[in-house]
């Protein structure tokens, strides 16, 4: 006896579930934002209970590994274009 599983990697399943993430994210904010949550029905409930986990279980790890004083400080969007436009030219660790 033995299970045929769809994956033969963790690397595939976990491109397609960020597939599938990024196309119902897309279909949320552009068909049900703002929507009461009880208007979300079938495949699309279910996808919104995998998201609001997957959510919930990043904020842990975010808490647990990362100081509140470093997310507070560091944690904002930055307006600085020149910063935003250097970061693909910055010098790699490993260069050095």
């Amino acid at each position: 006896m033995g299970t045929n599983y769809g994956y033969t990697s963790a690397a595939g399943m976990v491109r397609d579930y960020k597939r599938i993430m990024t196309k119902f994210e897309k279909k949320y904010h552009d068909i049900y934002k703002g929507a009461p949550a009880q208007e979300i029905q079938g495949w699309d409930k279910m996808l919104l209970v995998a998201k609001n986990i997957q959510d919930e279980d990043l904020g842990c790890v975010y808490e647990n590994s990362v100081s509140l004083e470093i997310m507070n400080k560091y944690g904002k969007t930055t307006t600085n274009e020149y910063e935003l436009d250097n970061i693909g030219h910055s010098k790699d660790v490993s260069d050095t």
